[in-house]
């Protein structure tokens, strides 16, 4: 920021943690998007450093979406304890119809 106010230019700063995969047109598109899912869904989403954005190519939208898709169901959802569970329930009704409203509006 204070190189950038030196001359002006404007600048737009990540402060408040959840920063985005950016995906260039270059990239493994399987292995980033994995991982950037994989990342996200750690400690039930709650992690305050997960990668919860993902700007990609407008070309490529629906191959990524597919991968994401395919990453995302490959979790299973279900009581912490159990063997295979990945992702822990969500505390209520209400917190999960908010993650329903912001999965679809990041689709």
């Amino acid at each position: 920021a204070k190189a950038a106010a030196d001359t002006v230019k404007r600048v737009h700063q990540e402060l408040g943690g959840k920063s985005a995969n950016i995906l260039m047109d270059d990239v493994d598109f399987e292995k980033a998007v994995t991982k950037g899912i994989v990342n996200c869904f750690r400690n039930s989403g709650q992690s305050c450093n997960a990668p919860t954005r993902m700007f990609v190519p407008a070309a490529r939208h629906d191959e990524i979406l597919a991968v994401a898709k395919k990453v995302a169901e490959s979790h299973k959802v279900g009581h912490p304890q159990t063997e295979g569970t990945s992702l822990g329930p969500v505390v209520s009704q209400t917190q999960f119809e908010k993650i329903q409203r912001l999965i679809q509006t990041g689709i």
